[in-house]
């Protein structure tokens, strides 16, 4: 999407926020651990790959989360 006068860091900045407002279900400001699972599997799904199992999202969101 090509705005007028906007830079690549507005558009992207721009796409972030859309796609954090379909994942923010519970409008807290923060993806909790069911709306991070929904996101990577709707992320894979897009690429082609089978969804996360949930011991694999486990052990993904224990490493990664900080908060």
């Amino acid at each position: 999407m090509n705005i007028p006068g906007a830079t690549e860091e507005d558009e992207i900045s721009n796409l972030v926020q859309k796609a954090w407002y379909n994942y923010d279900v519970d409008r807290s400001g923060y993806l909790d651990k069911r709306e991070t699972l929904r996101f990577l599997n709707d992320l894979l799904m897009n690429q082609g790959q089978p969804s996360a199992t949930l011991p694999m999202f486990n052990r993904f969101f224990s490493e990664f989360d900080t908060n």
